[in-house]
């Protein structure tokens, strides 16, 4: 009896439509844990994009430009 309870149980997972959409709900709940999760972390600008260690070079840089250089160019007079 609990046998054929549980070849019963399997074939509507497998091959029904509440079969997939609780596969399709199943994985729905794990990305969304696991952008909550992301989302709580504190992560870097960079995390998550095709090219990470080139934009992570040129953020990092930009800690490099002194401020000085930066306000001199932003109060120069443009001549046309």
């Amino acid at each position: 009896m609990i046998k054929g309870a549980q070849q019963l149980k399997h074939a509507v997972e497998e091959k029904s439509l509440i079969g997939n959409f609780t596969k399709e709900h199943e994985k729905f709940l794990t990305e969304k844990h696991t952008l909550k999760r992301r989302e709580e972390a504190a992560v870097p600008p960079w995390v998550g994009y095709v090219e990470e260690e080139e934009m992570k070079k040129q953020i990092l840089a930009l800690s490099k430009v002194k401020i000085d250089s930066i306000l001199s160019y932003r109060n120069t007079e443009i001549f046309f």
